[in-house]
């Protein structure tokens, strides 16, 4: 009996090449999640603090004014998080020279947008070519 491809999927999944990584990939990879995780970190307290602004504002009567700064604040969330975090993140990439050896492409992305992990962690391979990191031991 053939296993189901959800289950291979998963399996897949589960596999984490972290500790296998180059340690200098490794600490360069840590730092670029860190750094990553701020820039959301700030954008999630600019979020919710126009968002009180707003609801502030409204308060006060200015009804027009507090929807306008709502609509403001969600299209900048939305613009910040699909360009500029991850023109950021690549940037950090290339000065922190995180980047992949073949295909010369920074090797942190957001992995949330494609699954629970990145290909590094998942298969110790460069997101974009496919280039491994690691090398396999026979067993």
């Amino acid at each position: 009996m053939t296993p189901e491809p959800i289950a291979l999927y998963c399996v897949e999944r589960m596999n984490d090449f972290r500790e296998e990584l180059p340690s200098d990939i490794r600490e360069k990879q840590r730092m670029a999640v860190r750094a990553h995780n701020r820039r959301m970190d700030l954008l999630i307290v600019v979020f919710f603090g126009l968002g009180f602004a707003a609801q502030e504002i409204i308060r006060a009567c200015a009804l027009s004014l507090g929807i306008a700064i709502l609509i403001a604040d969600i299209l900048f969330v939305i613009y910040t998080m699909l360009v500029l975090i991850p023109r950021a993140d690549w940037k950090y990439c290339l000065k922190i020279e995180f980047v992949c050896p073949s295909c010369s492409k920074p090797l942190y992305y957001q992995s949330s947008a494609f699954g629970p992990k990145s290909s590094l962690i998942t298969r110790g391979a460069c997101p974009h070519c496919g280039y491994s990191f690691v090398t396999l031991s026979s067993a």
